[in-house]
């Protein structure tokens, strides 16, 4: 008869269970086990357990090390699968616990010799209980999710920022389990939590807008359309000229994004509203301009730039329709370069906020620039320096531009007097074979009309018509030519129904998140504070670890479900049962592999591998991932 070899490992006596040893609670039982177990090189799982009968608490725990028992043997047969690596060596290291009279649990067994090799020191890290999917890292990979980032950076980043591998507490493996893990639960719940988040933000913000339709027969959706109280003042500022293309590849059903965008004061994309469509036909269009239109309490545009089929916006705009969308286009580029084409809606969700985040950030930047500093002057005139008073930076440059071509490169060539005004001629030097410009020019209310419509295209005035007004000797720009949406103040103009309490609303976050976001800033200001400093550093890490026997001396608090976990990642529950279904995959415009036949894909399924199920235990051409039985219950 053979003997198992043990190895009893070394350990300092108060880290060992013992028998009699006593404990408040059964989690006190498994953090001391685990402790032991990582500070000795082992591997922790919980084993069996019983409950008393009447009053239905737990009785008997016991933990075991991970190597407890053997691989049970799937199946048998010569048909190749997949080589696995065994984890189970039949190690009977373990300890027990159970309930007393009083309550509380107290180790009645514990063996301490392990049939394997322990783990060194080095390597403890590695070990599985040792690692895991913290509130730390969740917070994190959330921020790392919303700027596009996967788990395989995201990882890196972690590693880099916490001193190496050793120090991360979990593995890239865990990262991209917990992505797998929160697209499963996600699942069938995707469109019904991805309309609770506009729910819960119009609790917050009572400007924000919503609205969807369901297909009646299926329950799915087909359409859907958002815009926040920023987006609407955004519109009602600046929403004279609208921008509007479509764009693929940002969700896992293929339904077409379509934003609608502008420009604000400084020439920047801001985005007034964004939508999901299930297809492309005339019908889902007039759905979507109608809820927009609705949004907007009915203010229309004048100009709509697009390379749709102007028949869509026959019955609802009314304004002229441009075909071109570089706008649209370059701001799509921007919308793709968060997301990809297998995001769930709840997660494009937490991507298009950090965009539009990004968007606003930029233009608050702008703002800031504009009211702190100041630009540099190329002439010495009092018209370019009221331009500059007036205008932002970027609309200012155009006109200085325009200024300085009409002191060094226009002349008046001629001069007559007609019924509209003083119509003058103006020659372009810079220019080999020149157009000659005609500008009628009212001296009263000091308005000039230049015939090369610059100014009517871009709403700064064109050279020819600085040409004159210079000559005029005029110190201010005239009103005429300030239009507000260009100018500094522009963002003070009075809108409709969207008050300063909503925007405080709507800039709100969960309190949690919140906090969590200071303690990181505040962390982040010490260590700015300490530098490279190492008597400030050791100060720093004396402090934490004040704080961290503080924490401990707190309740623990209640171990979340993995559900819980999730639910707390995305924002918003699951309901108890699927109210509206995630819509089918839409077939867009040249999306364009051809449709097969039922012939031509049973064929190509003969061509595949049959693989054994291990839900049903058949072989076949589906695993336990997507075995119909399993899909069906």
């Amino acid at each position: 008869m053979s003997v198992i070899k043990e190895w009893v490992p070394v350990c300092e006596d108060d880290l060992k269970p013992k028998e009699g040893m006593e404990f408040d609670n059964l989690e006190e039982c498994e953090k001391f086990y685990k402790k032991y177990a990582h500070q000795v090189g082992f591997s922790v799982r919980k084993s069996s357990s019983k409950k008393d009968k009447k009053t239905g608490l737990l009785k008997y725990k016991t933990c075991v090390c991970a190597k407890e028992g053997f691989r049970e043997a799937k199946y048998a047969g010569k048909q190749k699968v997949r080589n696995v690596k065994l984890s189970r060596e039949g190690c009977e290291a373990l300890v027990g616990f159970k309930r007393t009279p009083e309550g509380k649990y107290v180790v009645y067994k514990f063996h301490e010799g392990h049939t394997h090799l322990i783990a060194t020191p080095r390597k403890c890290h590695m070990l599985k209980s040792n690692r895991g999917i913290t509130n730390v890292h969740r917070c994190l990979y959330k921020a790392f999710s919303r700027a596009n980032v996967g788990a395989s950076r995201a990882h890196r980043y972690i590693k880099e920022q916490v001193g190496g591998y050793q120090n991360v507490g979990c593995s890239k493996q865990d990262l991209k389990n917990f992505q797998r893990d929160l697209s499963l639960h996600i699942k069938d719940y995707d469109v019904d939590m991805f309309i609770e988040n506009f729910k819960s933000k119009q609790t917050i913000d009572p400007s924000f807008y919503f609205a969807y339709e369901i297909n009646k027969a299926t329950r799915q959706l087909r359409h859907v359309f958002w815009a926040d109280c920023i987006s609407r003042k955004n519109y009602a500022l600046y929403g004279d000229v609208l921008s509007f293309d479509t764009t693929y590849g940002t969700n896992r059903y293929k339904m077409i994004f379509a934003p609608f965008t502008g420009l604000d004061n400084h020439r920047l994309c801001i985005t007034f509203g964004a939508s999901f469509l299930g297809d492309e036909k005339a019908e889902s269009f007039s759905w979507l301009f109608e809820k927009f239109l609705d949004a907007m309490e009915g203010h229309k545009p004048v100009c709509i730039i697009t390379d749709q089929d102007p028949a869509y916006f026959r019955d609802v705009f009314l304004g002229v329709v441009l075909r071109t969308t570089s706008r649209s286009e370059s701001e799509n580029s921007f919308y793709c370069s968060f997301t990809n084409p297998h995001l769930s809606l709840v997660e494009f969700w937490m991507r298009f906020e950090s965009v539009v985040e990004s968007q606003r950030h930029s233009q608050s930047m702008s703002d800031n620039d504009n009211f702190s500093l100041i630009p540099e002057l190329k002439t010495n005139r009092d018209l370019e320096r009221h331009a500059s008073q007036v205008y932002t930076f970027t609309n200012f440059y155009k006109f200085q531009e325009q200024l300085w071509l009409a002191c060094m490169d226009c002349e008046v060539e001629d001069k007559k007097e007609t019924e509209e005004g003083l119509v003058i001629t103006i020659s372009n030097h810079a220019r080999k074979n020149g157009k000659m410009r005609e500008v009628v020019y009212n001296s009263l209310s000091h308005v000039a009309r230049c015939s090369c419509k610059m100014f009517q295209c871009e709403g700064i005035p064109c050279r020819h018509i600085l040409c004159i007004l210079k000559g005029k000797g005029l110190s201010e720009v005239p009103g005429y030519y300030i239009l507000n949406r260009w100018t500094k103040m522009a963002a003070s103009k009075s809108i409709f129904n969207v008050s300063s309490n909503l925007l405080e609303g709507c800039s709100k976050r969960d309190n949690e998140d919140k906090l969590i976001s200071n303690n990181w800033l505040e962390f982040m200001n010490c260590m700015n504070l300490a530098g490279r400093d190492p008597e400030k550093l050791t100060l720093i890490s004396n402090e934490l670890q004040n704080v961290s026997k503080q924490l401990k001396e707190f309740e623990s608090n209640p171990t979340e479900s993995k559900t819980q976990e999730l639910e707390s990642f995305i924002g918003s529950s699951a309901p108890k049962e699927v109210e509206i279904l995630p819509p089918k995959q839409s077939n867009t415009k040249g999306s364009g592999k051809r449709m097969k036949g039922g012939k031509e894909k049973a064929m190509e399924q003969q061509e595949k591998k049959q693989r054994h199920c291990k839900s049903c235990g058949h072989l076949a051409y589906h695993d336990s991932r997507n075995c119909p039985a399993k899909l069906s219950i």
